[in-house]
């Protein structure tokens, strides 16, 4: 295998994205020669990127956003060109999804890789252009990008082009895998193809020898709640878990890791009036230190909402770190999550979304029977360990790569 190559066309800093991460540790691992094509936003976070993938792993950037040179001004400006063009004139093109799409594929080309695995919306359409120049191209369906955010964010996405080419990803790529049964059998039902693999964007089982990291609690007596996600807004269930905690008598502390804008931290703030509670607010951390910060919490929460689509039959990264991090978890009844939560036996209490008095009466279940609390942590680390961790889980990628190159 030392002599295949495989090539990981991505658009995101890979400190946000861990599945590609894990991809291209375990392909490395496996004997590949390994590389990556992406955009550079920013050189600090470039460099850190570099730190998370074995120094085998060849990290190149297809276009460079992190200096102020002329080539960034063009690219930006294309960017917003064709996202103009399809907003008033209906045009649909690559670039409305990215930036630098020519770069990306005139690059990916260079690379003369024996396999292309494709992640997100602009490297999806990049994938279906390879296929036409005869290239052997796989996809991994992180989301269902035609149906995923919010209503004023589609009106600048060029959806019919997306399903044009996740049509194409399902019925021509080598392989497609995607995140959980619920978006394999929607997205087969929807494009009347054959069922894409399934592999869970799950994590590594946490070192033995490493400490759990307690930074973010001062009382270890009150119970902790953790949500954390890469931004603290709205869309995300936060409104209705102040709702809740407002109506519980039982103190609790709740910890809210991500990057917050202070207009909408005040307004959050503003409906929160249960004085009993303490809120707290947390900076980014490092991918690695994160599931050993977790577990300094009791309660894990995963309150996705139900729309659009993507977030309803996806299973969200948060979830299975709670379970990592060996915390119970609460969750909302989205179809994604509730197929994790049929794996993971009691450790996860589902909630209608809409239901405040429903998630009050979950946490204080648990923050009031500690026994039971306890028995239900040491349970999601078991299930994690035993039934979702990736050194489990990879074993269904290796099998899915090694039958379609062999």
């Amino acid at each position: 295998m030392v002599n295949k190559h495989v090539c990981i066309v991505t658009q995101a800093h890979l400190c946000s994205n861990p599945r590609v991460v894990k991809e291209a540790c375990l392909l490395a691992e496996m004997g590949f020669k390994v590389s990556i094509l992406t955009c550079k936003y920013e050189e600090k976070v470039f460099l850190a990127d570099k730190q998370l993938i074995p120094s085998s792993v060849e990290l190149k950037p297809f276009a460079d956003l992190s200096n102020k040179k002329l080539k960034t001004f063009i690219l930006k400006m294309k960017r917003k060109t064709s996202i103009l063009a399809f907003k008033k004139l209906n045009i649909k093109t690559p670039g409305a999804l990215g930036y630098g799409y020519q770069l990306l594929l005139k690059k990916a080309l260079q690379e003369n890789a024996d396999l292309y695995i494709c992640h997100q919306e602009m490297a999806t359409i990049a994938g279906t252009a390879l296929i036409k120049k005869g290239k052997k191209v796989a996809f991994d369906l992180e989301d269902w990008y035609s149906e995923d955010l919010t209503e004023n964010a589609r009106a600048e996405r060029p959806i019919t082009l997306l399903k044009k080419h996740e049509k194409i990803a399902l019925t021509q790529g080598l392989f497609c895998i995607t995140t959980s049964n619920s978006m394999a059998e929607a997205m087969a039902e929807y494009y009347r193809t054959s069922k894409p693999s399934v592999v869970y964007n799950t994590f590594k089982k946490r070192k033995p020898d490493q400490k759990v990291i307690e930074k973010d609690r001062n009382n270890n007596i009150i119970p902790s709640l953790i949500w954390f996600s890469q931004t603290i807004g709205p869309g995300r269930g936060l409104e209705k878990l102040i709702e809740a905690l407002n109506m519980i008598n039982t103190p609790v502390q709740l910890h809210l890791r991500g990057r917050v804008n202070l207009i909408y931290k005040e307004q959050l703030l503003s409906t929160f009036n249960n004085t009993r509670h303490k809120i707290y607010f947390h900076e980014l951390i490092n991918p690695d230190e994160l599931p050993y910060r977790l577990a300094q919490h009791d309660i894990g929460l995963a309150l996705e909402p139900d729309n659009p689509l993507n977030t309803n039959l996806t299973i969200s990264n948060k979830i299975i770190q709670y379970l990592q991090a060996g915390l119970a978890v609460i969750a909302s009844n989205t179809k994604g999550q509730s197929e994790l939560a049929q794996k993971a036996n009691d450790c996860i209490r589902l909630f209608n979304q809409d239901d405040a008095v429903g998630l009050a009466k979950h946490i204080e279940n648990l923050i009031t029977q500690t026994d039971e609390l306890r028995t239900t942590k040491k349970k999601s680390l078991e299930i994690f360990e035993h039934k979702l961790c990736w050194e489990i889980e990879k074993e269904k990628y290796k099998e899915i790569i090694l039958q379609s190159l062999f």
